[in-house]
């Protein structure tokens, strides 16, 4: 399983640490706008967001990367 998760805070980097060693692949971006550019330009089964970005809203996160109706 591939998991992209927004490394920003020491619990995110924590739980990427713990996700990797179970052995799921693991990607990790350490701002907002890499967090939506691994989403669009490589699949991912899970995406984890830390509330905490620093360079863009959560909100804006997530509203980037959802498929657009």
């Amino acid at each position: 399983m591939r998991v992209l998760i927004s490394e920003t805070t020491w619990a995110s980097m924590t739980a990427a640490r713990d996700l990797s060693t179970e052995g799921f692949l693991v990607t990790r971006a350490f701002d907002g706008e890499s967090l939506v550019l691994f989403v669009r330009d490589a699949v991912q089964d899970a995406v984890v967001i830390d509330a905490d970005l620093g360079d863009i809203t959560t909100a804006r996160a997530i509203r980037s990367i959802r498929p657009q109706e």
